[in-house]
């Protein structure tokens, strides 16, 4: 029977110079020798740290020893809240049974035991260990109660439950069940978690391993009676597997005395073009600044800023030498560099080198350099964080299958003329595979001879042969002499691509090749580009004479409207120039907030001394809706606690339709008020649901108090 010493090591005294100096001895802790002569058989091992009492920096250390009994059901324990590091005992209380294993958890002081209690396995909460203002010390506040214990399983029904006359037992633990010691606290959460066997409740019974794997269950301290297995209730087949003898679970990062969550990698993707790639963190980061310790604590003192990633950086600020060595060197992309910058605390982009010279492709991951990457702090609150680990596997970017091929429908080719597409395709990610084929064999025939054409074979064939040069060559331009195309002919063509996200589309050209000398077409325009009804759209068309000599090369322009919902006369638009130029507020929006209204322009281009002889090109707009612009009074600002602060959104207009100066904003409003933490303000959810006022014509500013928010009718 021999007294614990708890022992606290200061600087001045090594460990070597400990039995030397008689000022080094760690303090001794008086639990009572009569007490433990009498009425004490031995230590136990349970035992438990509250390592840094909420608002204290230093902890509590609990331990148990056992009384006297001749039965092992009637052996109890007795708890002892020993201070650190003077040694004071705060607390020493006898429980009505055997304590087996203690857990503590450290942001809120909570401790709660297992043991075996009255012929069953109980988990409860015994007490609470709090840093007293008043006093300005380390208090033991004690929960249990015999005649009425808070037990932390009572509602946790299993498919081997207890029954009486009176139905279930109130507690659902058989004392084989737990497995005392092979446990962990979530401190933040304020969870504990045990491993347990389904055994069957008659102890006769064969129990094979692996008819009874061990199972996680997961306690929740402020919710008593509510536990949660980690296992499926229908077949369940353990949390590890049935080989295992016993399974020890640990919090592999418990966040004491770091108690924000590190930041963790939400994902990586690759951007539409394949020249950056995006790394989402799900938490605002120090972007690179480290937490600075000075005195040893393990809490971070300062903030050396020095290392923060300013503007364009070197990757292995960020990244191990691996993740580094795969994305390139720091440099210009342009030369085969690559660059980091940080847009916001949580999102990283990584500029990377231009087409082939990348060597980072979907599939491969992302690995974080050690101790660089930490959770922005709250120093008022001593909260820091440890620092992010781990990896990603980079994926391909979001709305990868909208690609879309920028190539003329049809194309008009004069009897002198060549045949010229460039194909643009977007997004192809840096990469893609063309092909060209030519679908109409043979060709249409524009001459309408009812006795049949003689098709010329080998022009097919030389035709046919630049189609596969160009695809071999994976090209975007299409080259064909004009001798290869007969007169009167339509050819269609298949032009397909495969871009770097495996995206696959398809476009038909129709090539017409005419029997007179006339102009070609093209509008410089992405068709089907996406507008804003604020927006001056410019819609330039390129016109190209005829190859044939002796042919006048004067050329004239005429646009056309052809949906009707634009008449280009009435709206005072010029229409008979090279280049089509559309005001702001010219084109409209429609239908519902994410509608497009769709509008299609051709144009034509003629010889001016004989305007029949004429080339035609067509192009597609959709015009979309703008946002709405939201703008408050006073914007953000700092209030005491107790004023009435109003917020006044009058000014917010809508750049579709803006309203006069001074006007008030005709639309719906809607406010609510969140913490930094992204919770509801007034407590609940359904708080903050009832706390959102639909204004309508109502009112159109708001008074927030701490009670909630009132509207204030609109003075309009």
């Amino acid at each position: 029977k021999r007294y614990p010493r708890l022992t606290s090591l200061e600087a001045k005294f090594p460990p070597g110079d400990l039995l030397k100096s008689p000022e080094a001895m760690p303090p001794q802790v008086d639990i009572g020798g009569g007490y433990l002569a009498e009425n004490v058989t031995d230590f136990t091992s349970t035992s438990a740290i509250v390592g840094r009492t909420p608002k204290k920096k230093d902890g509590t250390f609990i331990f148990g020893i056992t009384s006297n009994a001749p039965i092992f059901k009637m052996i109890r324990t007795r708890l002892y809240f020993v201070s650190i590091t003077d040694g004071v005992v705060l607390l020493a209380r006898t429980l009505d049974f055997n304590v087996l294993s203690l857990m503590a958890n450290e942001k809120y002081g909570d401790v709660s035991a297992v043991g075996f209690r009255f012929g069953q396995m109980q988990v409860s909460i015994i007490a609470q260990v709090y840093y007293s203002i008043a006093e300005d010390a380390k208090k033991v506040r004690w929960v249990y109660n015999p005649g009425n214990p808070e037990l932390l399983a009572t509602r946790w029904q299993t498919d081997t439950a207890t029954l009486s006359e009176d139905g279930p037992t109130p507690n659902w633990f058989p004392d084989q069940w737990i497995h005392p010691g092979l446990a962990c606290s979530e401190h933040i959460y304020n969870k504990s978690f045990l491993m347990y066997r389904k055994y069957p409740m008659d102890w006769m019974l064969d129990r094979p391993s692996v008819d009874y794997p061990s199972t996680l269950l997961e306690l929740d301290i402020r919710m008593q009676g509510s536990p949660k297995s980690w296992c499926n209730s229908v077949n369940c087949t353990g949390s590890v597997s049935w080989m295992s003898p016993y399974a020890v679970p640990f919090n592999k990062e418990p966040r004491i005395p770091l108690s924000l969550e590190a930041p963790a990698l939400l994902w990586a993707k690759f951007n539409l073009e394949g020249t950056q790639i995006v790394v989402k963190f799900d938490r605002p980061t120090l972007r690179g600044a480290l937490p600075v310790d000075l005195n040893n604590d393990i809490v971070p003192d300062i903030i050396d800023y020095s290392t923060e990633g300013v503007g364009l950086f070197s990757c292995a600020q960020v990244f191990d030498d691996a993740t580094v060595e795969l994305l390139g060197p720091f440099g210009d992309p342009e030369d085969g560099g690559t660059q980091c910058n940080w847009p916001a605390k949580d999102e990283l982009i990584i500029n990377l080198p231009l087409g082939s010279l990348q060597n980072i492709d979907v599939g491969l991951s992302l690995f974080l350099r050690e101790d660089r990457i930490y959770t922005v702090p709250r120093p008022e609150d001593g909260e820091y964080s440890m620092a992010a680990s781990g990896g990603v596997k980079v994926s391909i970017p979001e709305n990868s299958d909208t690609m879309a091929i920028n190539v003329p429908p049809k194309i008009e080719v004069d009897e002198c003329s060549s045949l010229y597409i460039f194909a643009s395709p977007v997004p192809t990610g840096g990469r893609f595979n063309i092909s060209w084929e030519l679908l109409s064999i043979p060709p249409f025939d524009l001459t309408g001879d009812p006795a049949g054409r003689a098709w010329n074979q080998t022009k097919l064939e030389l035709l046919m042969d630049v189609l596969q040069n160009v695809t071999d060559e994976n090209s975007q331009n299409l080259t064909a002499d004009s001798n290869l195309l007969e007169a009167s002919t339509t050819y269609t063509l298949l032009l397909t691509v495969t871009n770097r996200w495996n995206t696959t589309k398809n476009r038909t050209i129709q090539v017409t090749k005419l029997d007179f000398p006339a102009p070609t077409v093209t509008i410089a325009a992405v068709s089907g580009m996406i507008v804003n009804r604020t927006q001056r759209v410019s819609l330039p068309a390129i016109g190209i004479p005829s190859e044939c000599s002796k042919v006048d090369r004067t050329l004239g322009y005429r646009w056309t409207e052809t949906s009707g919902k634009l008449d280009l006369t009435a709206a005072g638009i010029s229409y008979t120039s090279a280049q089509l130029v559309i005001p702001p507020y010219s084109l409209e929006t429609c239908c519902g907030a994410n509608d497009y209204n769709m509008y299609n322009f051709t144009v034509e281009v003629f010889v001016a001394a004989q305007p029949n002889k004429a080339g035609y090109a067509s192009i597609s707009v959709f015009v979309q809706r703008s946002p709405v612009f939201i703008k408050t009074a006073q914007g953000d600002r700092s209030v005491t606690r107790g004023d009435v602060f109003v917020m006044d959104a009058r000014a917010t207009y809508d750049l579709d339709a803006p309203q006069a100066e001074g006007n008030t904003f005709l639309g719906t409003f809607r406010w609510f008020c969140l913490t930094p933490d992204r919770a509801p303000c007034f407590g609940t959810q359904q708080d903050s649901v009832s706390a959102k006022v639909d204004l309508g014509t109502a009112g159109n500013y708001a008074i927030l108090t701490k009670t909630g928010i009132s509207t204030v009718p609109s003075s309009n």
